[in-house]
């Protein structure tokens, strides 16, 4: 009797996985998914297989298992019939007949405690009497984050020629790590100035004429990006300077009268001094 049992299920185990005819493989290379909270996302789990001969044959399950629950099984589809989790209404295929090589699954308005893993599960099951085989299993791993919130731009220090200003680039909300990026629009950023891709700061030294313009940060992490501008503006030249240049020119002026009125005594002196 066992030895019967045995040689049922090895015959059985041949027939799904071992006939060139029927021979399965799961082709889904993305094992690592990220998503922003509120979107939808697509686990892919697609194989290859005989279409005529075994795609009625097919049992699909997904599972899901989060850090602190155990695996629990959300989708099941065999045979055109499919049963559903009501506790993962969000979850469904993305084609109508699964068995016939696409068992992708999309998750819509994604939680927080959609972050897990999740199994695609192919068995096979000869006939409604016979054991079912697992054959392939894949588990694929997703990440849920926070939606990335605008960042903020703003500018510390006196935006004069000579002096240093720090540009600030904030976004209050998004799962990091969280990168950050400066750039002059429609320029490159001038030597002076370095920016800081963690705290979100660009570092202008001893401001001049080339730094004076507008500037973009771009914020990002593993799924999306966000932006702000803010625009250094500076005078064509310091006010203090102008005012010391104005002040050279008419100290210039003054002296060159000067020196012109005691050119004009000291000949009026002379002539008098030679008619005497």
């Amino acid at each position: 009797m066992m030895m019967s049992v045995l040689w049922y299920f090895a015959a059985g185990l041949a027939l799904c996985t071992k006939n060139p005819a029927w021979a399965f493989e799961i082709f889904s290379t993305k094992l690592d998914h990220y998503a922003v909270k509120e979107s939808n996302v697509t686990l892919s789990c697609k194989f290859t297989q005989d279409i005529d001969d075994i795609s009625n044959r097919i049992i699909i399950r997904w599972y899901f298992k989060s850090p602190e629950e155990k695996k629990t099984e959300i989708l099941m589809y065999h045979g055109g019939q499919l049963d559903i989790d009501p506790n993962y209404s969000r979850v469904h295929f993305t084609t109508p007949e699964p068995g016939h090589g696409d068992a992708s699954i999309e998750i819509s308005d994604l939680r927080m405690s959609d972050e897990g893993i999740y199994q695609c599960s192919l068995e096979c099951q000869l006939n409604v009497r016979s054991a079912i085989f697992t054959i392939l299993d894949q588990n694929m791993n997703l990440k849920v984050m926070e939606k990335l919130s605008a960042p903020v731009c703003a500018m510390e220090g006196d935006p004069v020629w000579g002096n240093d200003v720090t540009l600030q680039c904030e976004s209050s909300q998004g799962t990091p790590p969280l990168n950050y990026s400066w750039k002059k629009i429609s320029e490159r950023l001038a030597p002076n100035a370095s920016g800081d891709a963690i705290g979100g700061n660009l570092t202008v030294k001893r401001i001049s004429e080339d730094n004076c313009g507008s500037y973009r940060c771009t914020v990002g992490n593993l799924v999306e990006t966000q932006l702000c501008e803010i625009l250094l503006s500076c005078p064509k030249a310091p006010v203090v300077a102008r005012r010391n240049n104005k002040i050279k020119v008419i100290t210039a002026a003054t002296m060159s009268i000067f020196i012109l009125l005691v050119v004009i005594v000291v000949s009026a002196y002379a002539r008098n001094k030679t008619e005497q």
